[in-house]
């Protein structure tokens, strides 16, 4: 979402990775949920309490919250990735960065490059800058093209290095790789 066009929308706790909680019952809070129990629990498993440190109630409040918290806390919170490069924070602040220093992420056009199951792979512009976006969301390898042939250079990728240029206009793709190009 932070490279395709419009407003990115990003819900608390996905930064880190935090999942739906899981709500007994007589823990639901939401009116929704009571009323229509079991066939829809409402929205409290996605409004559990923020995991930010790995101490009581996850760093989220002293007191015992209205929700409870999910047991992954103590490794799926903020304090454990805020200093760590490989963590999924550190993607999210890497991509938050890349988006307001590059006007083509932020007001570019978008234009679809290939079509593949699992594959999405566009192009943002915006005056006269060019960024090239691919992803790939499948379990298997895939070889997709860019334009214009070794003129691309890694803004940020999962599996590759800032400044890593393309050679021939054909990009390996590996299992869940996400990758965004600018044109050098």
């Amino acid at each position: 979402l932070l490279t395709a066009r419009g407003t990115p929308f990003l819900f608390y706790g996905e930064e880190i990775g935090m999942k739906n909680g899981a709500i007994s019952r007589k823990e639901i809070r939401d009116p929704v949920g009571i009323k229509y129990w079991p066939l829809n629990k409402g929205r409290d498993p996605e409004r559990t309490p923020m995991q930010w440190d790995a101490g009581m109630h996850a760093g989220f409040s002293l007191s015992s919250p209205w929700l409870p918290v999910a047991g992954n806390f103590r490794d799926v919170n903020v304090a454990a990735q805020a200093d760590d490069p490989g963590s999924l924070l550190s993607w999210y602040r890497a991509l938050l960065s890349l988006r307001k220093r590059e006007a083509p992420l932020m007001r570019g056009s978008f234009r679809p490059a290939y079509t593949d199951p699992g594959v999405l792979a566009y192009y943002r512009e915006e005056g006269g800058e060019k960024i090239f976006v691919a992803l790939n969301f499948s379990g298997r390898h895939c070889s997709i093209g860019a334009e214009g042939a070794s003129s691309w250079q890694v803004l940020l990728g999962t599996h590759r290095a800032s400044g890593w240029m393309l050679d021939d206009g054909r990009i390996d793709l590996v299992a869940h790789e996400a990758l965004v190009l600018k044109r050098a």
